[in-house]
């Protein structure tokens, strides 16, 4: 079949991940479809040197949507009711790092010719709230003090508030702003310790917040939390 070379504009599945809110660490699928127009490779070469030399590169993949997402039906606010891709819908589309993260790769998979999967079981929509939060298992590894070079498993869980992709800061200050709780902590003699008294010690530790970085970005990339044998 010849191929037309003329500026196209098609529409492309969008799998968001979201997380199931009766199983922490787990999702459910959510499907959008989203209408791109290709970015010409001269105009992408730009804007990337473009964001490069501004000190940018970490929002590539929403200047690019920026340019490219012409259209995106099944999004909703909190009453079910669909909401049209305007001037200002964009702005919050843009600031969501979930969808962003779902659309940049169904944009991707599309220019590539690179067809999507289809998951076992989807849900129409996406609710676009700023006021998102989730749990998720957090796992802290520590040295075992009776076995050098071993560590210990620490299994928490974890609130944690969708911080819009505008926030500029720092991965301590990141840590701290997007978690709203932790369960699991506790005393020498087993008694448990809230969020608000342990938050100043556990942000200052460098395991700790790794830890929380890492639950709260597997919670926005969809990364499911997988049965773990125990070590011996």
């Amino acid at each position: 079949m010849g191929l037309i070379l003329a500026p196209r504009h098609y529409e492309w599945p969008v799998h968001v991940p979201v997380p199931n809110p009766g199983i922490p660490g787990q999702f459910e699928t959510r499907r959008l479809v989203a209408r791109f127009q290709p970015l010409p490779n001269s105009e992408e070469e730009e804007l990337l040197t473009g964001l490069a030399r501004a000190g940018r590169q970490r929002d590539q993949r929403r200047e690019r949507l920026r340019l490219t997402l012409k259209g995106l039906a099944g999004l909703t606010d909190r009453d079910g009711e669909e909401i049209a891709l305007d001037d200002d819908v964009m702005e919050q589309v843009l600031d969501d790092a979930r969808l962003v993260a779902a659309l940049d790769k169904a944009y991707m998979a599309s220019v590539a010719g690179v067809e999507p999967g289809k998951p076992a079981s989807v849900k129409e929509g996406y609710v676009l709230d700023q006021s998102n939060s989730f749990k998720f298992p957090i796992e802290v590894e520590l040295p075992d003090p009776a076995r050098p070079g071993r560590t210990v498993t620490h299994r928490l869980m974890g609130t944690f508030k969708e911080l819009g992709l505008s926030a500029s800061v720092s991965s301590r200050d990141l840590a701290g702003d997007a978690t709203l709780d932790v369960q699991g902590f506790q005393t020498p003699d087993g008694k448990p310790v809230p969020w608000d008294q342990a938050r100043k010690v556990a942000l200052d530790d460098p395991a700790i917040t790794n830890a929380l970085l890492v639950a709260y970005q597997r919670g926005l990339d969809g990364v499911a939390v997988q049965a773990r044998r125990e070590k011996n």
